[in-house]
């Protein structure tokens, strides 16, 4: 849905203001595109070229787009933004939507940080090709059936007589009741023991009070990212 606020025939984007946004950005966002290492599928290839676009334009120096550089990723919604009259790209824009489509796409899953836990590639979560073919020359058991049509057959059985059990024994659940013929199950309560959250509430009162702005400024100190943020700025 697109953001627009119209007014006497005439709408307005936030994308007209974000600009505006593009001096502190660059306070971390070199830094950032220099630590991370970005892989993608085929499809976010454009992206990524564009961030490495962006990389060589900060170690160089130049500020001007390179003719010839991607532009397939940027949305409808930004090019008038990208491009003026004369189909010159303008480079904040061109950054910033680079920069906001690559969270989009690694929140899609399309773009993985290498080395992240979180943001990781989703063949990982699979069982890996060695592991595969292990399991079929040795013939280890998996968790479930490699076979769909006999999994989904043990699926059915299994459900199937749960189902019969409930049905068997649904006067002697407490948690679940029949009425008008509908099915009623009680909602979960918390089983946390008082003791705990008095201990825990114990715990956190324990803990100083402490200024956010005093926080920020003691992990600066830790990192030096401040430092790195000064340096990307001159």
């Amino acid at each position: 849905m697109k953001k627009l606020k119209c007014y006497q025939d005439q709408c307005y984007d936030y994308l007209d203001l974000i600009k505006t946004r593009f001096n502190y950005l660059r306070k971390y966002t070199p830094s950032l595109l220099e630590s991370l290492k970005f892989k993608s599928i085929k499809s976010a290839e454009p992206l990524l070229k564009a961030l490495e676009t962006i990389r060589e334009l900060n170690d160089s120096g130049k500020r001007k787009i390179p003719d010839g550089s991607p532009l397939d990723f940027v949305p409808k919604r930004w090019q008038k933004h990208v491009f003026d009259d004369e189909g010159n790209i303008n480079r904040q824009y061109y950054e910033m939507v680079a920069l906001t489509e690559l969270k989009n796409h690694i929140h899609s899953g399309d773009v993985w940080v290498e080395g992240s836990r979180l943001h990781k590639d989703f063949e990982e979560y699979l069982v890996s090709k060695d592991d595969w073919e292990l399991v079929k020359v040795k013939g280890t058991k998996l968790a479930a059936n490699i076979s769909f049509d006999k999994y989904i057959q043990e699926r059915i059985e299994t459900l199937n007589a749960k189902i019969q059990w409930i049905s068997k024994n649904i006067d002697k659940i407490e948690s679940i009741n029949i009425e008008k013929q509908k099915i009623h199950v009680e909602r979960l309560q918390a089983d946390t023991p008082e003791e705990s959250r008095k201990f825990s509430l114990s715990l956190y009162n324990m803990l100083p009070r402490v200024k956010l702005t005093d926080l920020l400024m003691e992990v600066a100190k830790w990192t030096g990212f401040h430092e790195l943020s000064h340096k990307s700025t001159t």
